[in-house]
């Protein structure tokens, strides 16, 4: 084999790697993991309010009971909720957008979390309890 034909098929197997190891990224569920050793925060600034706190260990602990071990999924496009990068929660450092129409949903980078109702209202008391509302489109 010439040298030309060994670049091919070396490329050849580099760029299937490649696509085989983004498929697996992206079908092999993540599970998310939290904890409250770096605190947590409530952001909250849509419309000019500027809500930035940092909150107690008791109140972050019931955030961590909410996110931690949920699975981080991809979505077929955006979800229909309706998130702002100006409301949201950071919990051991991670940033979680919380959906502004009231939707049981947090984004984190380009995954998504489906809470259920009620940890949705625990994310949504902890945030209310600084000042914030929702829906907050």
């Amino acid at each position: 084999m010439n040298k030309k034909k060994k670049t091919i098929i070396i490329i050849s197997i580099l760029a299937a790697i490649l696509i085989i190891g983004g498929v697996i990224y992206y079908l092999v569920p993540h599970t998310i993991h939290v904890g409250i050793g770096n605190g947590a925060r409530v952001l909250f600034n849509p419309y000019g309010e500027k809500i930035d706190v940092t909150i107690s260990e008791d109140m972050a602990a019931d955030l961590v009971e909410a996110i931690d071990g949920k699975i981080l999924a991809f979505d077929n496009g955006e979800p229909s909720c309706g998130f702002d990068d100006k409301v949201a929660i950071i919990v051991d450092g991670k940033r979680f957008l919380v959906a502004c129409d009231g939707c049981p949903t947090l984004k984190y980078h380009n995954r998504y979390i489906e809470l259920s109702e009620e940890e949705m209202k625990t994310v949504h008391r902890v945030m209310e309890d600084f000042g914030a509302y929702f829906p907050c489109v």
